[in-house]
């Protein structure tokens, strides 16, 4: 093989990367056949059920593909450059390829319906007919129609009714078919957030193929009663990956092409008669003015081809001007006549636009340039450079002359149609100069925001973050403020730093921003938009910026278990810090590799090596902080090997840390970690006190991680008190969270705890399948540590049940993987198996 292997940052289309991956193919030397049987053994040895047809492989390296599987793209790569640096790139390539991939991963998937601004005028008979449909077990109902008909309101109309039945779970998702500003929702980021509503954790998402997690979404809708509403779909290959399929599921999918591949009960929308027009009008303008001229309100209908979303703008119209009925016809054949649009609805879109004021035909533009979907009051002000209570008035007369919709108290968005027309005269009004510069406000609104919430949440994040101008401008008060904050905006931040990425005068705020969402992003699990966001942040900076984005995504990739990608992202990311001089950078990247030398490599020496460096150049800082948290991943290292003297020697240095600079989080982790070598030392009365110290803090100022972590310990320590009942009940409490927010590697750790306390109990069957879980967890993130945990409890499990040889060969197991990382459970483990070789 002459040369280097061809690199995939420079494709900006799918064929472009296509075409990489087929001269990467050729520059290996592997043919398709050795390649496919390269990517099915890859995956059974990871225990991966989707093996991938030979004509499969084959498709993915053709030409005119609409949409890559990442997954399998990525298994390529492995067999083709056996690189796991390789690897991530082409993962990288593939999302950020055309400039559409991470915008369409980026989707809100809802379990409220969104509120209808009007009732549903003159469509009792096709409501009555989707209704009716939807009481068929697994019914599909498929409505269709023109932009502007309705589909929207008459299928939420129908939703509202078929929602009610008792314990059925709602879920909506605007899958974005026809956005004139972002790409068609990604169905493989659909189905990793319906998939979450359903209790599926995003460790156990991420890696999963499409098929895999359709498959997925039918196992774990069977049984369950569902109704799904697929708003705004772009075409079938969108759709069918989506459909639940199972007979307690109702499925609504809206769309402006007819879908006649969906096994579907169809429904074609049509533009409303006269009769049925005049009675909207009448409910959105007041009957007495359309009655009073009614002559005037016929010929309006069919000036606007009785479209609803056309008549209901000019309703506001009529509504809130002292023009008459008459005087809004006029306007309309004058628009019509001077030929300035096609048809009904941009007319009335430009009769409605016209007579607004300058200021609130601004904020109509500048929320057709905002980067999410829907934006506040307080977004909206930052992009026009005006005070919020002003902004909420222009919002106020924009919602009365319905060119803007209010799915939610304070939230704001647009009608596709109306983002088309809004976007369009943006172009035409404000310069491109401007538009950039209210998208580069807003981008350094939401960082300002961010960083104070975040703050909130976890002060020592004040010492990683970039130091904010000015005074506070979120107006958050508090540690719940913070957090409804961050999660109800969770969707514009990952869009936000995506699109500032893109711009000059944005990009150091959405650098910003993204230094912000590291909790948000850890805590709610949402690894996938994680990884989006800080390999893009990594691929538009340099300096300390990269090096940070590269810990911050080495960090998600050691929480997905992925530690084979960890070191060479962190090995990146090191040669970048130490080329910037940034000590407190290159700091959290040794501590990153540390812990993967440790989890993964089982190599205690090469992470206190780490360790060591890393805390020395965290003091060298004087950044106290992170200097406490290297002394707390260095002190469990050592009490992993049964140094325990040492281990507590770093952990004392933490807590006078933690009293030198007055954080609360860092005292209870100290406290923590004393007590957990006080636990392994078998003083567990005293390590109860001080685990419950830390507990009480943690309650007021910890992440849902560190409370599971809280959590687990409790149950560890009520476990060897011979409290089995108290211990169970704090490790399903610790497993709940770690389930919910997707933490893989906290996941494994507590289901090991789990396992003996249900055997203890007497609950073996259960037990067993919770050592299983753990094993299989185990197995597939590397983790040596945990693995032998697992087999000890699957030992302990066999010697109960009297299966001497799986016992023995269980505590073999686990003798040498505890001896391969140096663990002093080692020592107990020989001694059983001793024990038994006496038998």
């Amino acid at each position: 093989m002459d040369g280097g292997p061809p690199d995939p940052s420079s494709a900006r289309t799918t064929d472009e990367l296509v075409g990489q991956l087929r001269a990467l193919r050729a520059w290996s030397g592997t043919g398709y056949r050795q390649l496919h049987r390269g990517v099915v053994e890859l995956r059974k040895r990871r225990g991966v059920p989707d093996l991938p047809s030979y004509s499969t492989i084959h498709r993915c390296l053709q030409a005119d593909r609409s949409r890559l599987d990442v997954e399998l793209v990525v298994d390529i790569v492995h067999v083709l450059t056996a690189d796991p640096a390789a690897a991530i790139e082409w993962r990288q390539a593939c999302q950020a390829v055309a400039g559409a991939a991470a915008a369409a991963a980026v989707v809100k998937v809802s379990t409220a319906l969104p509120r209808l601004t009007h009732p549903v005028c003159g469509r009792a008979n096709e409501i009555a007919s989707l209704t009716r449909w939807c009481a068929g077990p697994g019914a599909l109902v498929a409505l269709d129609g023109m932009p502007g008909v309705g589909k929207t309101a008459t299928a939420l109309q129908v939703a509202g009714a078929v929602a009610k039945q008792p314990d059925r779970l709602q879920v909506y998702v605007d899958l974005r078919g026809h956005d004139s500003s972002r790409p068609a929702a990604d169905p493989a980021a659909v189905l990793d957030g319906v998939l979450r509503l359903l209790g599926l954790p995003g460790s156990a998402i991420y890696g999963l193929t499409l098929t895999e997690r359709t498959a997925k979404l039918r196992e774990l809708a069977a049984g369950r009663s569902g109704l799904l509403l697929l708003d705004n779909a772009a075409d079938h290959d969108q759709v069918l990956p989506l459909l639940p399929a199972v007979s307690g599921w109702v499925t609504l999918v809206t769309s402006r092409r007819r879908l006649d591949r969906l096994p579907a009960s169809h429904l074609t929308l049509k533009v409303l008669g006269i009769e049925d027009a005049l009675e909207l009008l009448r409910q959105q303008a007041g009957s007495e003015r359309i009655d009073a001229e009614q002559d005037a309100a016929t010929q309006i209908v069919r000036e606007v081809g009785g479209l609803p979303l056309a008549l209901s703008l000019v309703a506001g119209r009529i509504a809130a001007a002292d023009w008459t009925v008459a005087d809004q016809l006029e306007r309309l054949v004058e628009r019509r006549a001077a030929r300035t649009l096609d048809d009904g609805v941009q007319r009335a879109l430009a009769t409605s636009y016209v007579v607004l004021s300058p200021a609130v035909k601004r904020a109509l533009r500048l929320l057709a340039v905002h980067p999410g979907r829907a934006a506040g009051a307080a977004a909206v002000a930052a992009m026009a450079g005006e005070d919020p209570a002003t902004v909420r008035r222009w919002l106020d007369a924009l919602l009365a002359a319905r060119l803007i919709e209010e799915p939610a108290a304070g939230r704001y968005s647009l009608h596709d149609l109306v983002q088309v027309y809004a976007a369009d005269r943006a172009a035409d009004e404000d310069t491109a100069r401007e538009r950039r510069s209210a998208v580069a406000r807003v981008v350094a609104h939401y960082a300002d925001v961010a960083a104070e919430a975040a703050g909130l949440l976890d002060p020592s994040l004040h010492t990683y973050l970039p130091a904010q101008d000015g005074p506070p401008v979120g107006g958050l008060t508090g540690h719940a403020a913070a957090t409804e904050w961050l999660v109800r905006e969770r969707e514009n931040l990952v869009a936000t730093v995506l699109e500032g990425c893109e711009l000059d005068d944005a990009r150091s705020s959405a650098v910003r921003l993204s230094r912000s969402m590291t909790w948000l992003l850890a805590t709610t699990g949402s690894h996938r938009e994680a990884e989006l966001v800080y390999s893009r942040v990594a691929e538009v900076t340099d300096g300390a910026d990269r090096a940070h984005a590269l810990c911050s995504l080495a960090n998600v990739l050691g929480q997905l278990g992925r530690y084979a990608e960890v070191i060479p992202c962190v090995e990146r990311g090191l040669a970048t810090a130490r080329a910037a001089a940034d000590a407190n950078a290159e700091a959290r990247l040794l501590l990153a590799r540390g812990t993967a030398a440790l989890l993964h490599l089982g190599d205690t020496e090469a992470a206190l090596e780490d360790l060591e460096r890393a805390h020395s150049l965290a003091t060298k800082a004087r950044n106290r902080q992170l200097a406490g948290m290297v002394l707390i991943t260095s002190g469990n290292v050592k009490q992993r090997s049964g140094r325990y003297t040492a281990a507590l020697d770093d952990y004392r240095e933490v807590a006078e840390l933690a009293r030198s600079v007055g954080s609360d989080r860092l005292t209870a982790f100290s406290c923590g970690a004393i007590g957990e070598v006080l636990h392994q030392q078998g003083s567990h009365e005293e390590a109860l006190e001080f685990t419950l110290q830390e507990y009480a803090v943690i309650q007021r100022h910890g992440t849902s991680q560190d409370i599971a972590d809280t959590l687990t310990r409790l149950g560890r320590i009520r476990s060897a008190l011979g409290q089995y009942e108290l211990a169970h009940g704090l490790h399903e409490e610790a497993l709940g969270i770690v389930v919910e927010t997707g933490l893989r590697d906290k996941q494994l750790e507590v289901l090991n705890d789990l396992g003996p306390v249900l055997r203890r109990l007497g609950r073996a069957a259960e037990s067993l399948d919770v050592c299983r879980q753990a094993l299989a967890i185990g197995e597939e993130m590397q983790n040596p540590y945990e693995q032998a945990r697992a087999h000890a409890g699957l030992a302990a499990l066999s010697e109960a049940d009297d299966s001497r040889a799986d016992a023995i060969r269980h505590w073999e197991r686990a003798y040498e993987l505890y001896s391969t990382v140096g663990a002093t459970e080692a020592a107990e483990v020989r001694r059983r198996l001793d024990g038994l070789s006496q038998v």
